[in-house]
């Protein structure tokens, strides 16, 4: 959704930068007319110079409108995901405290060199499927369709 009305205002800027450029080679054939007084070519070659700044200037904001709106959309992204990993870890401590358990390992972290952080494990007890239904406690259960056939698939909730 956002992006969608970034990119709307984004449009708006190119069309605007078009424009002006058409207007430029509009004004380079004027300029380029044999017949032309010397004072109305000044004239042109003027209106033709204050119509580059302004297409500098326009894409020096726009490019400056989409950096902000990068940073903008990365730092919900990145909050988002805090969010998440917040309620995975609080999930994860909440179930281990329930558990005669003193450390919890994620075995699909990987460090910098691409090795699992757990390597081995004896005994090893997989909190994954608790913690995910502690997660998704809220979330919307499966419904069941109806086929002409008779049989009932099961298909998820919409979202």
């Amino acid at each position: 959704v956002e992006l969608s009305s970034i990119d709307a205002a984004y449009r708006e800027r190119v069309e605007a930068i078009k424009a002006i450029e058409e207007a430029m080679a509009k004004k380079q054939n004027e300029f380029n007319d044999p017949s032309l007084a010397e004072k109305k070519r000044k004239e042109i070659a003027a209106s033709a110079q204050e119509l580059a700044a302004t297409r500098t200037v326009l894409i020096k904001e726009g490019d400056e409108f989409l950096k902000k709106q990068r940073r903008s959309l990365n730092q919900k992204m990145v909050g988002m995901i805090n969010d998440i990993r917040n309620k995975v870890e609080t999930a994860v401590s909440e179930h281990a405290a329930t558990l005669d358990v003193n450390l919890v390992f994620d075995e699909s972290g990987l460090t910098s060199s691409r090795t699992p952080f757990l390597i081995y494990s004896r005994n090893t007890v997989d909190l994954t499927d608790a913690v995910l239904k502690k997660l998704n406690k809220d979330a919307p259960s499966p419904v069941t369709l109806e086929t002409p056939g008779g049989a009932k698939p099961k298909a998820e909730a919409p979202k």
